[in-house]
């Protein structure tokens, strides 16, 4: 009977550590998903505000503009200027996605590996 109790003593406190071990990774890939969550987050906000800044300065141009010339030239001079900007976005969106995969493959070839000794 001792050696039965010493058994499922054991058994549990193994289950106790790989519980453990297993909710610090969880929460070093959540506080990982909540940097990752924010910089999307920020980064869309940012895009807003590109929008916002083009819609004000095109409707300024409608407002301001003293003849259908000028307003179609300051008009595709502020495209002109969105799309540089929307272009300048898309890579720092693709750097930002690129970061994530990084981190997640990294993340993974680091459970693997502990799983693998887990397994042993």
């Amino acid at each position: 009977m001792t050696d039965l109790q010493g058994k499922m003593k054991e058994q549990l406190e193994q289950f106790t550590r790989l519980q453990r071990e297993t909710l610090e990774s969880m929460q070093d890939k959540g506080a990982t998903a909540v940097d990752y969550f924010e910089k999307v987050a920020r980064f869309q906000l940012d895009v807003m505000g590109d929008v916002i800044d083009f819609t004000v300065e095109q409707a300024k141009v409608a407002a301001n503009s003293e003849n259908p010339s000028d307003y179609f030239n300051k008009q595709i001079d502020g495209a002109a200027s969105l799309a540089k900007t929307v272009e300048s976005r898309t890579n720092e969106y693709i750097e930002l996605l690129s970061s994530a995969a990084d981190t997640a493959k990294e993340g993974i070839r680091e459970a693997t590996e502990k799983a693998t000794k887990a397994a042993s």
